[in-house]
């Protein structure tokens, strides 16, 4: 009996420190995704500032881009303006 008694303390105490093992794995895989969602997470929040500068960038571009159009255009509208007057002046004077 004292055998069977002894095998069971044994027994017991392993599935002891099996929990306490157990405990500690789960401990260290709970920190573990944690520490990858961590990361993740900063990951995400570079790449999320990195599109919005390149976007923030490019739109710059394109404004500067649009704002030069818009300036030629008045000039060559300014050029239309003055060979047009050019252009009546012209035609008034060969009528007389």
């Amino acid at each position: 009996m004292r055998n069977l008694d002894g095998a069971a303390d044994n027994v017991a105490e392993e599935i002891r420190k099996l929990d306490e093992a157990g405990e500690r794995c789960v401990e260290a895989s709970v920190k573990a995704f944690q520490e990858v969602a961590a990361a993740v997470d900063r990951r995400r929040d570079d790449v999320i500032a990195t599109v919005r500068r390149i976007r923030d960038d490019k739109k710059r571009v394109l404004r500067e881009q649009l704002d030069i159009i818009e300036s030629e255009r008045r000039r060559v509208r300014a050029d239309c303006d003055g060979l047009q007057a050019s252009c009546s002046i012209l035609l008034t004077c060969l009528r007389f």
